[in-house]
């Protein structure tokens, strides 16, 4: 008597394996990208001389604002001591990312935490 295999063919089982990576990449993509485009209208308001006491000195938070919106980046390794490269925290870094090696999607990780106002 003939037995019938329970095993799928290897494509249908790599199919399988290559959708599920594909929701997870998505779902991290989706993610990582909700505090850059959140809407800013119920968070806190600071102006641009509220921000530079955030500036990563003394034990300050760090803080820098980008486009409208201001991120805190004090578990950032790359903001130590309140300065990335030139980019000093407690700024406002709009329109300094061009020439960048990164784009915007740096900035994923970290909390919005207010909007800036002129």
């Amino acid at each position: 008597m003939a037995t019938r295999s329970s095993k799928k063919p290897l494509g249908l089982v790599l199919v399988g394996v290559l959708a599920v990576i594909a929701l997870l990449v998505a779902g991290l993509y989706w993610q990582a990208h909700r505090e850059t485009t959140k809407s800013i209208d119920t968070l806190p308001s600071m102006s641009v001389e509220q921000l530079k006491q955030y500036n990563g000195q003394n034990g300050q938070p760090t803080y820098f604002a980008y486009e409208g919106r201001i991120y805190d980046v004090s578990a950032s390794r790359t903001f130590e001591n309140g300065k990335h490269f030139d980019h000093m925290a407690g700024t406002d870094l709009t329109g300094k990312l061009e020439g960048a090696p990164h784009g915007i999607e740096v900035f994923a990780p970290f909390k919005v935490v207010a909007k800036l106002i002129p």
